[in-house]
């Protein structure tokens, strides 16, 4: 039988595994979700657009990132139950390399930065807006999603509390 150690590690190279995948699909979906490209112009160097066209790859990042780290934390929790702390632990960081992935790859797929292609234009052409996060702010979406998702789970499942009165751990005053 595998040690408690074993154990605990190949759930956190699961639950890594399970959110890298799941950033690089919610990549894509962001970036088939805000396509096409919002157009601005460019003006004395710098590119111009609407102030709802630049903020909604960002508010896209957040509406996709909230729910993936909410469900998928949740499922995980729920399945992963030897220890809470390595299982929010591996899932925090698991949240973290998900939003890492999903911007980065994410960036890739876009259109160049607007804000380097601006400088070679002359003024009122057009330029594409490229696929970011506005803020510092976005990228805790995921992250807090994952955490709100996996307590929830613990405080409301009587799974561990049961798997402790059956090995005859009995937590309050002896």
């Amino acid at each position: 039988m595998p040690s408690d150690v074993a154990r605990a590690a190949r759930d956190v190279l699961l639950v890594l595994a399970l959110f890298a995948v799941a950033g690089v699909a919610a990549a894509y979906l962001w970036h088939w979700w805000w396509s096409p490209a919002p157009v601005g112009v460019a003006f004395e160097k710098e590119p111009y657009f609407e102030p709802d066209q630049e903020f909604r790859s960002t508010g896209m990042f957040v509406a996709i990132a909230v729910p993936l780290g909410l469900v998928l934390s949740m499922l995980l929790t729920f399945f992963l139950d030897r220890d809470e702390v390595v299982t929010i632990a591996a899932l925090l960081a698991g949240s973290c390399l998900a939003t890492a992935l999903m911007v980065v790859v994410g960036y890739a797929l876009g259109p160049q930065d607007a804000h380097q292609v601006a400088p070679r234009l002359d003024d009122l052409e057009k330029v594409r807006a490229d696929l970011r996060v506005q803020s510092f702010a976005p990228y805790l979406a995921m992250p807090v999603g994952t955490l709100v998702g996996s307590v929830a789970v613990l405080l409301t499942t009587g799974k561990r509390r049961s798997h402790r009165a059956s090995t005859g751990y009995a937590p309050g005053p002896t």
